[in-house]
């Protein structure tokens, strides 16, 4: 399977977690984090630039900090797990996409 597929279907599972969870944890912070990386993530397969990569990859490590608070504190231990995977795979399989560079980031970036 390569990257695209399994970033598309990780995607797919975070919207799918997202739904099942909104009633569940609306006030928390741990759903806006999953709202964050499934939006960013949806952005990052229409338009792979360096930028939406760089942002995709810190909305999963935020996940990941929100979900390891929660796991601590012994709240939702599966659904805490189920966000470990889902972080480090989105975050891993996002390092191996080749980046379409954006000119105008170039041209605007010292300013």
């Amino acid at each position: 399977m390569n990257n695209t597929a399994s970033l598309k279907r990780e995607i797919e599972l975070t919207s799918k977690l997202y739904y099942k969870s909104k009633n569940q944890f609306k006030s928390s912070i741990i759903l806006s984090r999953l709202n964050e990386v499934r939006k960013r993530g949806k952005i990052f397969l229409k338009n792979n630039t360096i930028k939406n990569k760089e942002l995709l990859q810190c909305s999963c490590i935020n996940l990941y900090i929100s979900a390891s608070s929660n796991y601590t504190l012994g709240h939702f231990i599966k659904f805490s797990i189920v966000l470990f995977g889902i972080s480090s795979r989105i975050y891993t399989s996002v390092q191996c996409f080749s980046e379409t560079i954006d000119e105008i980031d170039d041209i605007f970036e010292d300013l």
